[in-house]
C-alpha cells in the first residue's frame, strides 16, 4: 500500500528548512516564477527547482501552492501582513483558495471546491485575475494575507 505523501494535517515538528529552501520558498510564494527567483538569487533554475524539491519533502508537500500553505502553517514561512481581500470575494472564492492550499491535484481541488474538473481552470484565471494573484502559491500567500488561511499559532473564526 503507498503511503500518502501528505499526512492530513501537517506535523507539528517538521523538519526545519534549509534558508536555501526559505528564499526560494518565500520568492514563489510572492509570485515569482522559478526563473524569476533564480535570477534575484543568483542561482540557476535547476537549484531553485532543487530547493522547492527538498522543502516539499520535508513539509509533506507535493505541488508548490501545498508547500506555501505547510511552511505558513508550521511557521517556516513568517506569515504575510493582514490585507483586506479585494470587494465581492465570494464564499466560494474563498472555499478555492482553501482548496489550492491544501490539495496538489487539480481533480482533488476540484472536489473539495464543490466544483467539476472542466470549470477548475476558469474559475482559478478569474479569481486570480481579481486577486492579482501572480500564480497558484502566490493566491495561497494572498489567501494568509486576507486572512482565509490562518497559521497554525493563530486561531481561524469561530476557534477559541
Amino acid at each position: 500500500m503507498d503511503r500518502p505523501l501528505r499526512p492530513p494535517s501537517a506535523p507539528a515538528r517538521p523538519t526545519p528548512l534549509t534558508p536555501a529552501e526559505i528564499s526560494a520558498l518565500m520568492r514563489v510564494a510572492s509570485g515569482l516564477s522559478a526563473k524569476e527567483a533564480a535570477v534575484e538569487l543568483g542561482v540557476k533554475v535547476l537549484t531553485v527547482h532543487a530547493h522547492m524539491r527538498t522543502a516539499g519533502n520535508k513539509l509533506y508537500a507535493a505541488s508548490a501552492p501545498t508547500k506555501v500553505h505547510n511552511a505558513y502553517l508550521n511557521g517556516q514561512l513568517p506569515a504575510p501582513e493582514p490585507v483586506e481581500p479585494p470587494e465581492g470575494l465570494t464564499d466560494e472564492d474563498r472555499q478555492l483558495i482553501r482548496a489550492v492550499a491544501t490539495c496538489a491535484l487539480m481533480p482533488d481541488v476540484a472536489e473539495a471546491a464543490g466544483l467539476l474538473p472542466g470549470e477548475v481552470s476558469a474559475r482559478l484565471k478569474d479569481l486570480m485575475s481579481r486577486t492579482g494573484a501572480r500564480s497558484h502559491p502566490h493566491l495561497v500567500h494572498l489567501g494568509f494575507a486576507y486572512r482565509i488561511l490562518h497559521p497554525a499559532s493563530e486561531p481561524g473564526p469561530g476557534t477559541a
